[in-house]
């Protein structure tokens, strides 16, 4: 079940992580969506998309048509080219949640356009789906579960929550590949990160942050922003910064 339109999960926020697209941004106390945002591009651009190691269900409105884009859970930055006028509407899963159907490395690092069922519909293994919308993904992806579309992994959730398992790393690990396609510790690296992309804003020193969030040093946490995010944390301390003004 997942929370209410009163719920403060779902009140939605003005998007500033996207800097060209004007829209807002959601989290959600749904089991299988982390958080939703909607945005419309004011000029074109190319954005460095973040590594999430989580599955993405994006709408993309672009010149008038509308697809739904499947991107698989990612492992490093890269760029996403847009133009002024393009919508989108995208979907963060939570991690363990997948697509029973395919396996997580042929996914991994992977964007698939579903074709169209006509109307405002895709095809998702033989059943016609209607796209979501910003206001209803909760009971869109409640009903990919129902029809057996997606489902949660348990154990993975379990890791993430840091709730005691008594099952072998060689367990954990063959979870962790069949659900995204990347091994247990690529989605703890990709969560430390995370953690310390949202602790930028808070006036804490950049080396304070490498040590609070587990980084052996300073350097450390900037490779790792590299990789993930593109940028250095000064970079993204510093358009976060300017975007929240």
């Amino acid at each position: 079940m997942y929370a209410g339109i009163n719920s403060p999960y779902y009140q939605p926020q003005p998007l500033y992580s996207w800097g060209s697209f004007s829209g807002q941004i959601r989290h959600s106390a749904s089991s299988y969506v982390e958080s939703v945002w909607q945005g419309t591009a004011l000029k074109d651009g190319t954005h460095l998309t973040a590594a999430d190691g989580v599955v993405d269900i994006v709408l993309t409105t672009k010149q008038g048509s509308t697809r739904l884009l499947l991107s698989g859970p990612t492992s490093k930055a890269r760029p996403a080219a847009f133009k002024r006028g393009d919508e989108i509407l995208a979907i963060r899963l939570r991690s363990g949640v997948h697509l029973p159907f395919i396996s997580g490395s042929e996914l991994t690092d992977v964007e698939q356009f579903l074709d169209s069922a006509g109307g405002r519909r895709f095809w998702l293994q033989n059943n016609a789906v209607e796209f979501p919308s910003f206001n209803n993904v909760e009971a869109f992806v409640e009903k990919l579960a129902r029809l057996d579309l997606l489902r949660r992994d348990i154990l993975i959730e379990d890791v993430f929550a840091k709730r005691s398992r008594n099952v072998s790393l060689r367990t954990i690990q063959r979870h962790s590949i069949a659900t995204s396609g990347l091994t247990i510790n690529k989605l703890l690296q990709i969560k430390r990160a995370e953690q310390a992309r949202g602790l930028l804003t808070n006036g804490i020193t950049l080396t304070s942050i490498s040590y609070e969030t587990g980084y052996s040093n300073p350097g450390h946490m900037t490779n790792a922003f590299k990789h993930f995010f593109g940028q250095t944390p000064k970079t993204m301390r510093t358009i976060m910064s300017n975007q929240s003004t």
